[in-house]
């Protein structure tokens, strides 16, 4: 599973894409200015792309989901932090909170951004496995990445040249995104 967070109100996490609720809620308010209680209320489903289909779908807070993590031992969870919530909060902060929540399902999560600092850190930490979205190839081989790689690599298809990665100087996972065609995904 690959879930997106956001931090509400009072700094909890929820699981949702967009610091602005428009696109995912029809709704002009930002996660920040909610409550979890509030959030709660929200929908979340994408009227615009989706329609109605999934109207009666709401936010849920990230722990709502680990709690219930346990009892499916064999599922992964990418946690996605957005860079809106770290520039928001911290990464440090962040960071010690999803320590924390992460604990006692650790071994199931692995926690991804975009952000190459986040990511380095959070590897520092050594607390979950850890994944990073690439926007650049130079990034493989920067030298912070190479003394503490991730585990994962996400690469968007559109940044390759070909259809190969270039060689790692590091052991990691690789996964490519935004492939729209079974022939693509077959390759």
């Amino acid at each position: 599973i690959e879930l997106d967070i956001q931090y509400s109100a009072y700094n909890e996490p929820v699981i949702y894409h967009d610091p602005v609720m428009q696109r995912v809620s029809g709704i002009a308010s930002r996660i920040e200015d909610l409550t979890v209680e509030e959030l709660r209320q929200m929908p979340a489903y994408e009227p615009v792309r989706l329609g109605e289909r999934f109207a009666k779908n709401t936010v849920n807070a990230l722990q709502d989901l680990l709690d219930i993590l346990p009892k499916f031992p064999d599922v992964c969870v990418f946690v996605e932090v957005k860079r809106s919530s770290i520039r928001r909060l911290g990464a440090q902060f962040i960071l010690d909170d999803l320590q924390h929540r992460l604990k006692p399902v650790a071994s199931q999560c692995i926690v991804i951004s975009f952000d190459q600092f986040f990511i380095e850190s959070a590897a520092a930490r050594a607390f979950c496995r850890t994944g990073l979205v690439i926007e650049a190839i130079a990034q493989l081989t920067t030298e912070s990445l190479q003394a503490l790689p991730p585990d994962f690599i996400f690469v968007d298809i559109n940044l390759m040249n070909d259809s190969t990665l270039p060689s790692l100087p590091y052991d990691v996972i690789k996964g490519i995104y935004e492939v729209s065609d079974i022939e693509t995904a077959k390759k």
